[in-house]
């Protein structure tokens, strides 16, 4: 296992580039406990706080600060940009709907009584369009009932595009029409969440000229602690109250997601400075550093694993130790599942490569 994931490079400080490891690692394993609550799969447990739109709004902002770190760190333009964050996407969101068609399929063969409970409508229009990164454009809201948290992946494709048309295209006509053209195809909705993936890239470029004495930093650093944990705790969801509700869907809570996003920033910003020369000992780091490694899987594949486990193994519900050995059954899935996905990124970066080479030539103007 590498010392580093693979979209992050050496201009980030090592503190830095661990923490936001860690960050990662609890958001994923938080929102795989979360959806364990659901009474489909346990009952009366309460393994861990309802905070799963709190911590997607947290991948966000690592999204934001990684891929401009991959990008503006080591630019090698537009194509490798563009194979880059397709190879990252496609590697696990394509095994992840082959993977919910196959469990929605045997479970509802075993137990339809309990998929009933997922019906939507419109199965194969959901599949397609979480295919392509559409279902949540403009105002739908179309994930399939049975991997709800690919919704997030309808919101990350568009703020991908949005960011290869600013950085890459070189004429202000062009990219201006060219960012113009993705705002008018994603629509509204996705956009009240973009300032929270741009807070990301913001804090990677300021990172350099940040420069507070250690004890501001580290005033700064706890403030901006208490303050992510306080909203996300809180109850302050102004202005659209509950998630998933139309027409804002995920995107009603947008102001104070961005409140919670810039909470994120200066709490990364002040890390460094504060702790310029941090040592974390090797048996943290190593386990921290792969448990990132997996947390896309883990976030793309849990959820059918949880709704297929829910409906169809004899386990008792109420019981503690039950759910704890079935979550373990569903975490050696995922593992297995990341080894022949995720981890073959390099096949599949190579393969989106050659398409682009194909279609978009070196010499083509940008």
């Amino acid at each position: 296992m590498r010392s580093a994931p693979p979209d992050l490079v050496v201009s980030v400080n090592r503190t830095t580039s661990l923490y936001l490891d860690l960050l990662r690692l609890l958001a994923a394993v938080g929102v795989f406990l979360g959806h364990a609550n659901f009474s489909w799969f346990s009952v009366g447990l309460n393994v861990f706080p309802d905070l799963g739109h709190e911590l997607v709004v947290l991948f966000f902002f690592l999204s934001g600060y990684v891929v401009a770190d991959a990008t503006l760190g080591k630019n090698r333009g537009p194509r490798d940009y563009a194979a880059a964050r397709l190879s990252r996407l496609y590697s696990v969101v394509l095994p992840a709907l082959v993977l919910t068609a196959a469990a929605r399929w045997a479970g509802s063969a075993l137990r339809p009584e309990v998929y009933a409970g997922f019906e939507r409508g419109h199965e194969g229009v959901r599949w397609a369009l979480s295919a392509v990164f559409c279902q949540e454009v403009w105002f739908l809201s179309s994930s399939p009932p049975t991997n709800a948290p690919l919704w997030s992946l309808g919101y990350e494709f568009w703020f991908y595009a949005l960011f290869g048309c600013w950085v890459f295209v070189r004429r202000t006509a062009a990219r201006v029409a060219c960012v113009a053209v993705v705002v008018l195809l994603a629509g509204p909705k996705l956009m009240l969440l973009l300032p929270v993936w741009l807070m990301g890239v913001a804090a990677w470029r300021a990172r350099e000229a940040f420069a507070p004495t250690r004890g501001i930093a580290r005033v700064g650093f706890v403030a901006a602690s208490v303050a992510t944990c306080s909203l996300a705790a809180s109850s302050w969801t102004w202005p659209g109250g509950a998630a998933a509700v139309a027409p804002w869907f995920y995107s009603g809570r947008w102001l104070s997601d961005w409140a919670l996003g810039a909470a994120i920033a200066l709490q990364v910003l002040c890390l460094a400075p504060a702790w310029p020369e941090l040592a974390v000992p090797g048996w943290i780091e190593r386990p921290v550093r792969w448990g990132a490694a997996l947390t896309f899987s883990l976030y793309a594949f849990h959820y059918p694993l949880l709704v297929f486990a829910g409906a169809v193994l004899p386990y008792d519900k109420g019981n503690a130790l039950h759910v704890a050995a079935v979550l373990a059954l569903v975490l050696l899935a995922i593992g297995a599942l990341w080894f022949v996905t995720e981890r073959q990124r390099g096949w599949w970066r190579a393969r989106f490569a050659a398409l682009i080479a194909r279609v978009a030539p070196e010499g083509a103007r940008t």
